[in-house]
């Protein structure tokens, strides 16, 4: 029934929907991205004993890809807010998928390790808080969307920790946002990021050369006449992605 709720939310009220199989089995693939990113904190969260209400962590202190996942988060709010206001549940339904994409391929992927490693320092501290955040807020927007699914995940991820938490997701508050935490230019320099090693990947399958086998330098162009570079607190992550040692910068007009 979740399914049929998503496909319908999802759709332009303007255009006939065409359903088939082929739809019902992409959507499903959709949910089931959403359903792994909770499944995988409160599979690692159980094992280390994680409570978010004993947590308390600035927000300026967190790692820069926390602060970066925030920042997603709350424009994504804000954007959510707008459009659900308007009636325009479809542009909702797109932000949404775009999000979990980027959680599920890029942040927890990315960061793996932050959640296996042994012990609980800070910066585990800040990862899981900061997924607890993020899984909290997306439940409640998807909440009138998807009411059972959400039930569901607000049951064991919210009030299996904090029994003051409202008894029901759809007792709880529409997700609000923070000014504070949306950094335009930071959301900015991570889609860089994620754009170098996306192209980065393609250069790698056009020569054949597979991601294991490392390689001593990428050269990365952007448009325009002034020379840019990447955020060099956010480079570890194309080094890490695309295995390779050095990052040189070159100009577009170079690149041509």
């Amino acid at each position: 029934v979740e399914i049929m709720r998503y496909i319908f939310a999802a759709q332009n009220p303007f255009i006939n929907l065409n359903f088939g199989y082929g739809l019902g089995r992409e959507t499903y693939r959709k949910l089931l991205t959403y359903w792994n990113c909770y499944s995988f904190f409160v599979t690692y969260a159980g094992v280390d004993g994680f409570d978010p209400t004993k947590v308390k962590m600035e927000h300026i202190d967190a790692p820069l890809i926390d602060r970066w996942l925030l920042s997603r988060l709350n424009s994504l709010v804000m954007n959510c807010r707008d459009r659900m206001e308007n009636f325009d549940v479809a542009a909702v339904m797109r932000m949404m998928d775009s999000f979990i994409d980027d959680l599920s391929n890029w942040y927890i992927r990315t960061g793996r390790r932050r959640f296996w490693k042994s012990g609980n320092d800070e910066d585990k501290t800040s990862a899981y808080l900061t997924l607890y955040w993020t899984l909290d807020a997306l439940n409640r927007i998807y909440a009138p969307i998807m009411p059972f699914l959400t039930e569901e995940v607000h049951q064991n991820l919210v009030r299996s920790v904090d029994p003051e938490a409202p008894e029901s997701v759809h007792l709880a508050d529409y997700p609000d946002f923070d000014q504070d935490f949306i950094v335009p230019e930071l959301e900015e320099q991570m889609k860089n990021v994620m754009d170098v090693v996306k192209l980065g990947r393609n250069a790698r399958n056009v020569a054949a050369i597979k991601v294991r086998q490392p390689l001593q330098r990428i050269y990365v162009a952007f448009k325009g006449k002034e020379m840019k570079k990447l955020n060099e607190n956010l480079t570890y992550l194309v080094h890490d992605e695309l295995n390779i040692r050095d990052i040189d910068y070159i100009s577009s007009e170079s690149s041509e």
